[in-house]
């Protein structure tokens, strides 16, 4: 995400964030006289239109959506969304028009919109914007194939962040923040020691055209000591996911939140409720330099696998990541999506 932030007139901060890939957004607060306006820039990957809007989920939510026509004008509608239906512009709900379409453009398959309005509109149906302090917003974009301005429903094509306008990267002070930068991740990843590892099964087997389908199964990891965020996985050449890696390389690891030892049914355990994250990359053998340090590290927390990690048909292996997704658990106060892999790589490792 990128944004310009004035703080007075003449006195502009240049600032960037990698927010949600090629998803990026951008905002400009100013001061005009005694009314504070914000100036946007948003940018998602859809023709047919792309969508701000202001709050915790679409029921009673403040909503911008605009598109760029063929001949290159930018529309857009000040609407509020009633709920899981088509938004309604504010002024068929007694409300006024209250967005000002300054610009946009469409590069590619990605819409650019730059609009203004104040923070404070007096609107009914038009949410207060604060100048600081974290702001939850929603955001979505056009399916592939529908018509520009066509605002149909958006299917999968959405998600949730939050933002703080007066901070220089923009993360708020709250956990959906933490969690929107990979400290979460890192975390999850220092104190756990097993997940699920998956690959792309490389040919038929078990009687079925089973080529080209996922395949996961439960694997041991650790992370580096010190800790750098790359798991390293001990691995038999007889398991089916090294069979499968040697044909393609990419995989996934998903770890979760593992309830406590003692857990009981009056502490019950809720998966869908505990945070999780699916690490992507690719296995990587560690190699001979490395190796005996990485030993270490994997034996601390798995000690039984000293039985079998000399064995001439194991090997360790670390997990070069490429891109991170987060569920911190449901949503609301609790990020779901993206994290960038060199962020995830940044944030240190937490309490083990």
């Amino acid at each position: 995400m990128a944004w310009n932030i004035t703080q007075q007139q003449g006195e502009t901060a240049r600032l960037a964030r990698n927010f949600d890939r090629v998803r990026n957004r951008g905002t400009n607060i100013g001061t005009r006289g005694t009314t504070m306006k914000l100036e946007l820039e948003f940018t998602l990957d859809s023709q047919a239109y792309i969508a701000l809007g202001f709050g915790l989920g679409m029921l009673n939510a403040d909503m911008i959506i605009g598109w760029v026509s063929a001949d290159g004008l930018a529309h857009v509608r000040d609407t509020w969304s009633r709920g899981h239906e088509a938004p309604v512009d504010d002024v068929a709900l007694g409300g006024s028009d209250d967005v000002q379409v300054v610009g946009g453009s469409v590069i590619g398959t990605a819409t650019t919109l730059r609009v203004t309005r104040l923070l404070d509109t007096n609107d009914t149906y038009d949410a207060v914007i604060p100048a600081s302090g974290p702001v939850s917003i929603i955001y979505a974009w056009g399916r592939d194939g529908t018509p520009r301005g066509n605002v149909s429903f958006h299917g999968d094509n959405h998600n949730m962040a939050q933002i703080d306008f007066s901070r220089a990267d923009g993360v708020p002070l709250t956990a959906v923040g933490e969690e929107e930068e990979g400290v979460g991740a890192r975390h999850l990843v220092a104190r756990t020691t097993v997940g699920t590892l998956s690959t792309i099964q490389t040919e038929t087997a078990g009687g079925v055209n089973s080529g080209g389908f996922p395949f996961g199964s439960v694997a041991s990891f650790a992370d580096e000591v010190p800790s750098t965020g790359q798991p390293l996985i001990l691995l038999s050449t007889l398991e089916r996911n090294v069979i499968n890696l040697e044909a393609e390389a990419r995989c996934s690891l998903s770890v979760h939140a593992l309830p406590a030892q003692n857990c009981t049914p009056s502490a019950a355990y809720e998966p869908m409720a505990t945070a999780r994250t699916t690490l992507l990359g690719y296995l990587v053998p560690v190699g001979s330099a490395a190796l005996p340090a990485a030993r270490k590290a994997y034996l601390a927390q798995h000690p039984q696998a000293s039985e079998w990690i000399g064995f001439d048909d194991f090997t360790l292996y670390r997990m070069n990541v490429t891109d991170v997704y987060w569920v911190g658990g449901f949503g609301g106060q609790h990020y779901i999506g993206w994290v960038a892999a060199s962020t995830y790589l940044s944030q240190p490792p937490g309490s083990a």
